[in-house]
């Protein structure tokens, strides 16, 4: 969704001066997020809300079978609705992630910076080597001239909840229960881009979340829900074995939506969530390609 403005922004920046090592970097970026599929996921204020209480050393370290990418260059961008004191003032996210081969990935990262109002490329790009029981992070920096320690230690920081950001997108590509529909991009105005010497804007896919018809199968004996007053379940992960299938068929990793539980005879419990009810199939996430 955002991919275009990347792209401009970024030729931009190379135009006004920048060091050969950025130079280089950034028009490889450029490439790559050309050739990739692009996904955008929507606010990554919800992402975070769906690893509250998660411990972030479990990104790829567990659950590495869900850790594969559908295409060898994706691109994942975020909106970032909600902005804290000291925080940087960034409203948007972009994360490119190239697979180098097996299990190792090499991630850039752009963020949109509010105030100057454009898209900015991060000078590091950092490989990710991903292995069961806990996977190592390798930073490249591409900063140019005598090395900021300082600089370089506040990136890896900001880079430790990216790492987040790709776990749980990653995840959410691999559900069982979550498909494609694609939608073209306007032509007219492409036509109309390409006379001006813009970037054209990409085909998408809007992501649907589908459950399963069937209605009965293995659940762990628990107090009922029918006990519990009427509260909002946030969206989340639930993975089905063989062992434990769900409705008695159905293995694997599935997302089950934002929902209502319980009854209201002990009245309602009020949470800080959005829902939105479109029947059975409901877009949650969508991509460009």
């Amino acid at each position: 969704m955002f991919a275009h403005q990347v792209i401009e922004d970024c030729q931009k920046e190379i135009k006004s001066g920048v060091t050969p090592d950025y130079e280089r970097e950034a028009n490889k970026a450029i490439s790559l997020i050309r050739k990739s599929a692009k996904f955008h996921m929507g606010d990554l204020d919800n992402v975070f809300d769906v690893f509250k209480g998660k411990n972030t050393a479990d990104c790829f370290s567990r659950d590495t079978k869900y850790m594969k990418l559908p295409y060898l260059t994706t691109w994942f961008d975020y909106t970032h609705k909600r902005i804290f004191p000291g925080d940087a003032p960034n409203t948007k996210e972009g994360v490119l992630i190239q697979t180098t081969g097996g299990q190792q990935w090499t991630v850039y990262t752009a963020t949109y910076h509010q105030v100057s109002k454009k898209w900015l490329l991060y000078p590091h790009k950092c490989k990710i080597d991903i292995a069961e029981g806990g996977s190592m992070v390798t930073p490249n920096f591409f900063l140019g001239g005598k090395a900021n320690k300082d600089l370089e230690a506040r990136f890896l920081k900001e880079f430790a909840w990216v790492v987040v950001l790709i776990d749980y997108s990653v995840r959410l590509l691999n559900c069982k229960n979550i498909f494609a529909e694609k939608i073209p991009a306007p032509e007219a105005l492409n036509k109309k881009r390409r006379r001006a010497g813009k970037q054209e804007l990409f085909d998408y896919h809007v992501l649907n979340v589908v459950v399963p018809p069937k209605k009965r199968g293995y659940h762990v004996s628990t107090e009922p829900l029918s006990h519990n007053r009427v509260h909002l379940c946030r969206g989340h992960f639930k993975e089905y074995t063989v062992e434990h299938p769900l409705f008695g068929h159905y293995t694997g990793l599935f997302w089950w939506q934002p929902h209502v539980r319980g009854q209201n005879k002990d009245g309602i419990v009020m949470k800080d969530y959005n829902i939105h009810r479109k029947g059975w199939r409901e877009p949650r996430v969508c991509w460009e390609k």
